[in-house]
C-alpha cells in the first residue's frame, strides 16, 4: 500500500430555510462547474468548523451559527492525495445574501434541488446532507481500474437523492 503523500481538509454547508423549504446553492463558475452548497478549504491556524463558518460568511455574506456535522466525504486520489470534506447543515442564519466571484448563490426550494444543474460529484453526496445520521462516503482509488469506487457507512440508510426528506425529519428539528 502507497504512503499518504498530502491530505486536504475542505468543507461544504448546506444553509437552509424551514420556512421557505429552500436551501442555499451555488453555482460555481470558476475551478469547476455546477451546483453544490457552499465551502472551501481549511486553512492554517482554524478548526474544521471554524473553517465552514468562514468559508460560508466568504462566499454568501451569510453568518451561520449551529452547525450540524451531518457527513464526512473522503477522496483517496491517485498518488496518495486524500481530500476530506466535512459537511454540514444549519438553518441559523442571519445577513444579506451577496455574490462572490466563485459563482452565484440563490435560494432553491428542496424540492426543486435534484433538477438544478448540479455537479456530478455533488449530485452524488447530495444524500448525506438530507441523512438521519453521520455518514461517510469514501471513494477510494483502484489502480487496476483507474475508478473511485465508493463506499458508504452510516447507521441508516441514505434518502434518494430523488426524494430528499422535509427538514423537520432532522433530528435537530425533532421536538
Amino acid at each position: 500500500m502507497d504512503s499518504i503523500t498530502e491530505v486536504v481538509v475542505m468543507n461544504v454547508v448546506m444553509v437552509y430555510d424551514m420556512k421557505a423549504d429552500s436551501v442555499l446553492l451555488q453555482n460555481r463558475t470558476r475551478k469547476w462547474k455546477g451546483g453544490c452548497f457552499p465551502g472551501g478549504h481549511l486553512e492554517n491556524g482554524e478548526t474544521v468548523l471554524n473553517s465552514a463558518v468562514r468559508e460560508v460568511k466568504e462566499e454568501t455574506g451569510l453568518d451561520v451559527t449551529d452547525l450540524v456535522p451531518c457527513g464526512l466525504v473522503h477522496w483517496n486520489k491517485s498518488g496518495g492525495r486524500h481530500e476530506l470534506i466535512f459537511c454540514y447543515r444549519t438553518s441559523h442564519f442571519s445577513g444579506t445574501l451577496s455574490q462572490c466571484d466563485e459563482g452565484v448563490n440563490y435560494w432553491v426550494k428542496r424540492t426543486d434541488l435534484v433538477a438544478e444543474p448540479l455537479a456530478g460529484w455533488f449530485r452524488e453526496q447530495l444524500p448525506v446532507f438530507f441523512g438521519r445520521s453521520f455518514a461517510e462516503l469514501s471513494h477510494i482509488y483502484d489502480e487496476t481500474t483507474g475508478g473511485h469506487p465508493m463506499t458508504l457507512h452510516t447507521q441508516f440508510p441514505l434518502p434518494s437523492a430523488d426524494a430528499l426528506p422535509g427538514f423537520d425529519s432532522f433530528p435537530e428539528n425533532s421536538d
